[in-house]
């Protein structure tokens, strides 16, 4: 992968990924409170909500942002801290204003930040019991799907393999993934002209800028060994094949580089 001076095969490599800082994205929750806890009812109490008055949209954003998370969030931290300490009781619009919603909704970010260093949708329903999920493997699935795209990219197309990524795979990332990397933040910022943008893809890039990166940055590192003896495993090469500078900080542009890499092993095979 390049010169060979200060160099190291890849089973030696190691990884130490740059910090990437959050960026601020407007909450698109905001402007559609009604649809929002419609939603968030139904899957909650399991039955259709009551009516929900305008003149409560302003102290909803208003709580939600004075204890810095989405509307969303703390709509559902709410609606399920009542189901739990109230279950005879029907649930109305009123119950997320006062000082029992703020406090099952603090109660969940105690125990979140606890078990999982963040307090998110995906630790919500980790605290609350709905979901059961390996963070490890839902980031190494992130890491294979990034690693194998842009490796087999560069073998057919040559440049252009990370935009390629995001403009057709962006919504299959995992919102905790795309916060550790530089290269997203980068893609959105540009002028790229095969960009997408749709209702969906609004919600995800927010749920993006609310990460916190430290914690899964540390994880990714974990698990970028792993999706390299799988990416190796694939082409039916060896660690020991290629040499790569030590630490490696972008992930992505390695696996650009060791497409090209591999595409010259390949040729070099059918000489």
């Amino acid at each position: 992968m390049g010169a060979r001076e200060g160099k190291v095969t890849l089973d030696h490599v190691k990884f130490k990924l740059n910090p990437v800082d959050k960026f601020k994205r407007e909450d698109p929750d905001n402007g559609n409170l009604a649809d929002v806890y419609k939603y968030c009812y139904k899957q909650v109490f399991a039955k259709s909500p009551d009516w929900f008055k305008a003149q409560h949209s302003a102290r909803l954003v208003a709580q939600a942002r004075r204890l810095k998370m989405s509307i969303r969030l703390y709509i559902y931290a709410a609606m399920l801290g009542f189901k739990e300490t109230s279950p005879d009781r029907r649930f109305r619009v009123g119950n997320l204003l006062g000082g029992e919603a703020e406090r099952n909704v603090e109660q969940f970010r105690r125990e979140a930040a606890a078990k999982f260093g963040i307090f998110d949708m995906t630790a919500l329903l980790a605290v609350v019991g709905s979901t059961v999920e390996n963070d490890a493997r839902t980031l190494e699935e992130c890491e294979w799907l990034a690693a194998s795209w842009i490796v087999g990219h560069r073998q057919v197309h040559g440049q252009g393999a990370i935009a390629s990524l995001y403009n057709s795979r962006e919504l299959a990332f995992d919102p905790r993934w795309l916060a550790t990397e530089l290269s997203y933040r980068r893609w959105l910022m540009s002028d790229d002209k095969n960009k997408r943008d749709s209702d969906e893809l609004t919600r995800h890039r927010y749920r993006v800028s609310q990460v916190t990166s430290g914690l899964w940055l540390e994880q990714r590192q974990q698990i970028l060994p792993r999706v390299l003896s799988r990416v190796l495993s694939q082409y039916l090469m060896a660690a020991s094949d290629f040499e790569a500078r030590s630490p490696v900080s972008q992930p992505l542009a390695f696996w650009a580089a060791l497409g090209d890499a591999i595409l010259q092993r390949k040729c070099l095979r059918l000489l």
